[in-house]
């Protein structure tokens, strides 16, 4: 009998819920002081299923940091570690990436979740970043921190060779060209002149040649320079060796000679004699070798001109005919103007020898230009074959 009347209360029970939970509460509460203590565990068994425990809110999520904090255009996706506390297994939280990427988390400890990020967010730098920020169930977010997309980081500049090699000393400025690889205007090459030194804006003419002027100031005392190029990441060449002699180029005095005739017709005549001053230069027919003399004596350079197209390479060489030899060098210079500044060459090459002279230019107008040959040291009439190519 007393079985049947706890199941009565309890059906009572039942129908008073939709009373309200206060109602609920009451009715129980005169169960459990009228039951019989047999019955009591049943009846705290129901109350607990019917009324329940209340459940805790879920509290907003703490996040820390993120890593990495940014990445380099192009990256094909990667995963970002999220670090904050009082991370759960049971409570899974959301990425928001910018303002539209959301993205389901790892779990991994308390501390740390981890989420991919896909690559369509790393087609275009965002310098100003993305939001990131952690988001619960219940809508609420995290602190925000920032991710960067960035531009890529540049390869160290790849320098082969440079043009001049050496000069002399007090040059009032020389233009320098550089031979390298993978040039673009967009890298900010500048050439550093000395270690730690000055740079120097280097002009792009190719994706293969650099040029860029060295002032006199630094040309003034005798020593060799390291010469290296400096991008704007300042990711640096190899280095390459510049000499500075204590020769230098002496000021021209123009000489009155009396006009003649070579007698071309016998050997060990230079036939293009007298071309020993900038007004007396020969012309020269490009892509076309010819075979001259230094001759020893107060007038040993020979001046020649050419005429160049703009914006293509052209190729000047010096060669001795006669074995290479200390008592023989022979310098190579060119200008522009007129008439030029004797000691204001464009370009020039001033290697120990005969043998080794070469210059790689590109004019930047259709001009005729001025070759000087220069005997910088000669002990006899010398010999040489120069060649002026331009396709």
């Amino acid at each position: 009998m007393k079985k049947i009347q706890v199941i009565h209360a309890l059906k009572r029970l039942v129908l008073c819920m939709s009373l309200g939970s206060g109602m609920a509460v009451l009715i129980l509460v005169m169960l459990i002081l009228t039951a019989p203590t047999h019955a009591m565990g049943k009846i705290a068994s129901a109350s607990a299923t019917l009324i329940g425990t209340p459940n805790t809110p879920q509290a907003a999520p703490i996040l820390n940091s993120i890593e990495p904090t940014e990445v380099a255009i192009g990256n094909s996706g990667l995963t970002l570690t999220l670090i904050g506390a009082v991370f759960s297994n049971t409570e899974p939280l959301t990425v928001e990436f910018g303002v539209s990427g959301a993205y389901t988390t790892t779990f991994v400890n308390s501390t740390t979740l981890q989420a991919f990020i896909p690559s369509d967010w790393f087609s275009v730098a965002k310098l100003s970043g993305y939001d990131v920020n952690l988001i619960n169930g219940n809508g609420d977010g995290s602190a925000k921190h920032l991710f960067r997309v960035i531009e890529a980081p540049l390869p160290a500049p790849v320098l082969t060779a440079i043009q001049p090699t050496r000069t002399h000393t007090r040059t009032e400025s020389l233009m320098f060209t550089l031979t390298g690889e993978n040039f673009k205007d967009t890298d900010g090459l500048k050439v550093e002149f000395g270690s730690g030194g000055s740079q120097f804006t280097a002009t792009v003419i190719t994706s293969r040649t650099l040029q860029t002027v060295i002032p006199g100031s630094l040309l003034d005392t005798a020593k060799t320079v390291d010469v290296t190029l400096v991008n704007k990441d300042n990711l640096k060449s190899e280095i390459r060796k510049f000499t500075i002699d204590t020769q230098k180029l002496l000021g021209y005095l123009p000489l009155t000679l009396k006009s003649y005739t070579p007698p071309c017709n016998q050997n060990a005549i230079d036939c293009f004699e007298p071309n020993d001053t900038f007004t007396k230069a020969v012309s020269l027919a490009l892509n076309t070798t010819i075979t001259a003399f230094a001759k020893l004596g107060e007038n040993a350079n020979d001046f020649f001109t050419v005429t160049l197209k703009a914006g293509k390479d052209a190729t000047f060489t010096l060669a001795g005919v006669e074995a290479d030899s200390p008592n023989r060098d022979l310098d190579l210079f060119i200008y522009r103007g007129s008439p030029p500044d004797y000691n204001k060459p464009l370009a020039g090459s001033a290697r120990a020898g005969i043998n080794h002279e070469s210059i790689t230019y590109r004019p930047p107008v259709d001009e005729v230009y001025y070759v000087l040959v220069y005997a910088f040291n000669i002990k006899s009439d010398t010999q040489y074959t120069l060649r002026v190519v331009q396709p």
